[in-house]
C-alpha cells in the first residue's frame, strides 16, 4: 500500500536531505581543504559543531538553500502525485507529510545556523533569494502559497526581518494566498516574541487588509461573519489591532465578538457609545474581561465615559456599574481602603450620575464594614450629583444612610459635639431624620446624654421637620433633655408643634414646687401653651401628684385667663379636677401653717378661686375638717370669694355659720354682698348694733339682698331703731315688718300720712300692726278708706 511506503520513505528523507546537503556543501566548499572529506566515514565528520566558525569559513548558503528547496520541491511533487494516483489516502494524510516535512526543513536550518552562526533567520529568508522565487510563481494560486509558507519558508518565519515584511506587504497576493500566509504566520506565533509579531502585524496584515487597489478591499466577500473574518485575516496578531484598525477593515458592531477581542480592544470598544447601547452589549464586554482586570479596564474606561457622560445612556452606565458591584468584591477584607477609595473616586464616579434607586443599596452595602470617613466620602460623592439623582433614590440614599447609623454598632461614626450637627453631616442634602426616625437613631443607654449635646435651636429645628407630628416621640426628646425651660422661653415653634410639646413639659410645670419657678411656668415658659390645654391634661388622672404651688397656679389660670370657647371642656371639668385633688387626703390639702409656701389662710380663695360657683355643700365639708377651716373663715380673700350670688344658698349659709360660730362677735361689715343676706347670721349679732349701725347695716342689705326676706333679721334690726321717721321707714323698706306694735304705736300719726306709699310696699305687714297703722291715722282725721288703699 502507498501508505506505508511514504512513512518508510520519510526517515529517510530527512537523512537524505541533510546529507545531500551537506555533502553537496562540503564538495562545493572543501577545495584546498584535504582529501578526508571526500571519504564517506570523514563525510559526517566534516559537519562543524555549534558555534564553530573555523571549519565553516567558505561555506556557500546559497547553493545548500538551492539543494533543499530543490529536495522538497522534489519530494512535495512525488507526494502530490502520490496523492492523485492513491484516491483513498485519508484527508489528514498530506497534512501529517507537510508536518514532518516541515521538521526536516527547521533541522535543515538548524544545520544552517551552525554553519553560519552570523546570520540570522531573516539574514537566510534575503540570502536565499525567498522573494525572488515568489515572484516567478503565481501568488493568486492559494496552493503555491501555502506549499512556500506552510512548508518551504515555515522555519524561517519566526525570524523574519521588517524589511522582508515590508516587500512581502507589496506583493499582489490574492485574499485567499493572504489568508494563507497570516496561517502560516499564526502557525509559528510560539517563537516569535511580542515585538516580532507587533512587525507582522503593522508590516503586512494592516497594510493589505487597508489597501484599496484590490478586488476584495478588506477580503470580506467570502467572510461568513466577523468571527470567520477576524479568525481568517488577522489570525494570532488581531491583538495588535486598536478598534480603529478594526472598524477600518470592516466596520462592524464589535459587541458581538468581544470574547475574541484583545483587552485592549475591550477597552477602545467601551469608549464608543454607538457601539454599546443596551444592557446585554455592556454583559457581552465584561463577560470578556478577567475579573483580575476589571480595576484596570476601568482605569481606563471610566475617564473616558465621564468625558462624555450625555452619549451613554442610562441603562448602560447602570450595567457597567451592577458589574462592579457584582465582580469587584469591594465589600470584601482583601480589598484595601485605598483601593476602595479608587473605585468610588475614579473608577465607579461617572455611573453614580443618574443613580437608579435599585443601586443604591448594593452600592452602600460595598461600604457597610468600612471606615466611618470612607462611608462619608461616599455620601459627600453621591450629594456632589444629588441634582442628578430621583426623589426615588435620593429616599432610598436616606434609607441607607439610616441603616448605616443604625447597625450593627449604633451610631459607630459619632463622638461627641452636637448631635444634631453630626446627624446633618451625616444626611447632606438628602434629608433629616424625621422624629421617628432621629427617637431610634438614640442608643437606649446614652439617649440623655446625647440629646444633650443639641442646642435648644437645633431642637427646634429637630421637631420642625415636615411630616406628621407623633406626641409620644416628642416626650422622648423632652423627658432626657435637661434644657426643655430654656426651650420654652427661648424657641418659637409652630400652633401644631405646640400642642405636641405642652403634654411633654407638663408634667414638669406641675411638679414644680418653688412658686417662683411655678410662677416661670404658667407665666413665662407656657404662656403661649396653655391655651392648648386639653381635657386629658387638666383630668384628675393627669393633675393629681401636681405640687400645691402648681395646682393653686392651675386653679387661678383656668380661673381668670384661660378661654373655654373652643376647648373640648368646661369650667365644670375644671372643677371636677379640683374636687379630686382636694379629697385626697385628710383634712385641708396644701394647708401647712410651719411651711410658707404653704401657710396662707386664703385656702378657699387659692384652691378653689372662681370655681367656688360649682361647689356643693357635700363638697365643701370633704375638703375641710372643721378644726383646721378655723383659721380661713374670717379670712377677707375667701369672704369675697363666697360673696357670690352664684354659689349655693346652703354652702353660703353653712359659711356663715362657721364663720359666727368660730367668732361669734364677727363685724357684720365685713361681710359684703348675698352673705350678709344669710338667714343663718345670728340674730345676737344685730342685737349688738346701735341705732347707727343698724341704719347702716340695713342700707347694705337693701342694696344686695333686694327680695331676700328674713323676718327675724328684720324684727331684731328694727328692734334697734327707738325714733322712727319718715327717713326711717324708707331705709327700713321690708324690714319695717319687723318693727313691733310699740314701736308703730309710738309714731305719729302724721309721718305715718307722709310714710303712706313705703308702707303700703311692705307685703309682710301682720294684721295687728296694720290695724294700728290705721286706727293712728284715721285718729287724726284721715280716711280709712284711704289709709287702707294706701297700706294695701
Amino acid at each position: 500500500m502507498g501508505g506505508p511506503q511514504i512513512t518508510h520513505i520519510l526517515p529517510l528523507l530527512v537523512v537524505w536531505m541533510v546529507c545531500s546537503s551537506l555533502s553537496t556543501t562540503t564538495s562545493n566548499t572543501t577545495h584546498g581543504i584535504g582529501q578526508d572529506l571526500q571519504t564517506p566515514e570523514n563525510s559526517t565528520a566534516s559537519i562543524p559543531n555549534h558555534g564553530s566558525q573555523e571549519s565553516c569559513r567558505g561555506v556557500n548558503l546559497q547553493d545548500a538553500s538551492r539543494s533543499i528547496s530543490a529536495a522538497v520541491d522534489t519530494f512535495v511533487e512525488r507526494l502530490s502525485c502520490k496523492r492523485k494516483k492513491n484516491a483513498s489516502l485519508p484527508e489528514d494524510f498530506f497534512t501529517k507529510v507537510e508536518q514532518n516535512l516541515r521538521g526536516i526543513v527547521e533541522s535543515s536550518l538548524n544545520v544552517f545556523l551552525d554553519l553560519d552562526t552570523t546570520a540570522s533567520g531573516a539574514d537566510i529568508l534575503e540570502l536565499f533569494g525567498i522573494l525572488n522565487s515568489l515572484s516567478l510563481g503565481n501568488l493568486s494560486d492559494p496552493t503555491f502559497v501555502q506549499l512556500w509558507f506552510s512548508l518551504k519558508m515555515a522555519p524561517f518565519l519566526p525570524y523574519i526581518s521588517e524589511s522582508f515584511l515590508i516587500q512581502l506587504g507589496n506583493q499582489n497576493f490574492t485574499c485567499s494566498s493572504f489568508q494563507h500566509i497570516v496561517k502560516s504566520f499564526s502557525n509559528q506565533t510560539a517563537l516569535m516574541d511580542m515585538g516580532k509579531r507587533q512587525e507582522v502585524f503593522t508590516n503586512f496584515v494592516k497594510p493589505f487588509l487597508t489597501r484599496t487597489d484590490s478586488m476584495d478591499p478588506g477580503c470580506i466577500l467570502f467572510a461568513t461573519d466577523i468571527r470567520h473574518w477576524l479568525h481568517t485575516n488577522l489570525g494570532s496578531f488581531s491583538d495588535f489591532a486598536t478598534l480603529k484598525d478594526l472598524q477600518t477593515f470592516w466596520n462592524f458592531n464589535y459587541v458581538e465578538v468581544a470574547d475574541l477581542l484583545s483587552f485592549s480592544q475591550l477597552t477602545q470598544l467601551a469608549a464608543i457609545p454607538s457601539q454599546i447601547i443596551t444592557t446585554q452589549d455592556v454583559t457581552k464586554i465584561m463577560n470578556a474581561i478577567n475579573t483580575a482586570d476589571l480595576g484596570a479596564f476601568f482605569d481606563i474606561v471610566s475617564p473616558l465615559i465621564e468625558a462624555q457622560p450625555s452619549s451613554y445612556t442610562q441603562e448602560v452606565k447602570s450595567a457597567f456599574l451592577q458589574e462592579i458591584l457584582d465582580r469587584a468584591s469591594l465589600s470584601s477584607p482583601a480589598v484595601s481602603d485605598d483601593e476602595f477609595l479608587l473605585w468610588l473616586r475614579l473608577r465607579m464616579r461617572p455611573f453614580l450620575v443618574n443613580l437608579p434607586p435599585g443601586l443604591v443599596t448594593p452600592l452602600f452595602s460595598t461600604a457597610t464594614n468600612r471606615s466611618c470617613n470612607i462611608n462619608q466620602e461616599m455620601i459627600q460623592l453621591l450629594d456632589q450629583i444629588q441634582i442628578t439623582l430621583s426623589n426615588y433614590t435620593k429616599t432610598e440614599i436616606y434609607n441607607n444612610i439610616v441603616f448605616l447609623l443604625q447597625g450593627p454598632t449604633q451610631l459607630k461614626c459619632y463622638n461627641s459635639g452636637s448631635f444634631y450637627i453630626f446627624l446633618q453631616n451625616s444626611f447632606l442634602s438628602f434629608g433629616f431624620p424625621d422624629l421617628t426616625t432621629f427617637v431610634s437613631l438614640l442608643p437606649l443607654t446614652r439617649k440623655s446624654e446625647i440629646l444633650n449635646t443639641i442646642s435648644t435651636s437645633e431642637i427646634r429645628q429637630i421637631l420642625s421637620q415636615p411630616g406628621v407630628m407623633n406626641g409620644s416621640l416628642t416626650c422622648v426628646i423632652f423627658n432626657n433633655y435637661y434644657n426643655s425651660a430654656a426651650f420654652l422661653e427661648s424657641e418659637v415653634v409652630s400652633d401644631e408643634m405646640k400642642k405636641m410639646i405642652l403634654p411633654c413639659v407638663w408634667k414638669m410645670a406641675l411638679s414644680s414646687n418653688v412658686t417662683s419657678e411655678v410662677n416661670l411656668w404658667f407665666d413665662v415658659r407656657l404662656k403661649n401653651y396653655l391655651r392648648f390645654l386639653t381635657r386629658n391634661l387638666i383630668s384628675p388622672i393627669e393633675v393629681q401628684s401636681a405640687s400645691c404651688q402648681a395646682f393653686q397656679k392651675l386653679v387661678f389660670y383656668m380661673g381668670n385667663n384661660f378661654t373655654y370657647n373652643s376647648t373640648e371642656f368646661g369650667p365644670e371639668d375644671v372643677y371636677n379636677t379640683i374636687r379630686s385633688y382636694l379629697s385626697t387626703g385628710s383634712g385641708a390639702r396644701c394647708y401647712n401653717p410651719s411651711d410658707p409656701e404653704l401657710n396662707s389662710t386664703s385656702w378657699f380663695f387659692n384652691y378653689i378661686g372662681s370655681f367656688v360657683k360649682c361647689i356643693t355643700l357635700n363638697d365643701l365639708t370633704s375638703f375641710i375638717s372643721t378644726s383646721q377651716a378655723e383659721v380661713f373663715w374670717e379670712d377677707q380673700a375667701n369672704l369675697e370669694l363666697f360673696n357670690n350670688s352664684t354659689i349655693a344658698v346652703d354652702v353660703r349659709n353653712y359659711y356663715i355659720t362657721q364663720l359666727f360660730t368660730v367668732n361669734p362677735s364677727f363685724s357684720l361689715f365685713k361681710l359684703s354682698g348675698v352673705l350678709l343676706c344669710s338667714t343663718d347670721i345670728p340674730s345676737a349679732v344685730y342685737m349688738s348694733l346701735n341705732e347707727a349701725n343698724t341704719m347702716a347695716i340695713l342700707d347694705m342689705r337693701n342694696e344686695f339682698c333686694n327680695g331676700i326676706e328674713d323676718p327675724q333679721a328684720f324684727a331684731v334690726l328694727a328692734s334697734n331703731i327707738k325714733t322712727i321717721t319718715e327717713e326711717i321707714f324708707v331705709t327700713l323698706g321690708g324690714a319695717a315688718s319687723g318693727l313691733s306694735n310699740t314701736q308703730i304705736t309710738s309714731v305719729p300719726p302724721t309721718v305715718l300720712i307722709s310714710s303712706l306709699s313705703t308702707l303700703g310696699s311692705v307685703t309682710t305687714w301682720g294684721q295687728d300692726q296694720a290695724n294700728i297703722i290705721i286706727q293712728s291715722i284715721t285718729s287724726s282725721g284721715y280716711q280709712v278708706e284711704a289709709v287702707k288703699q294706701g297700706l294695701t
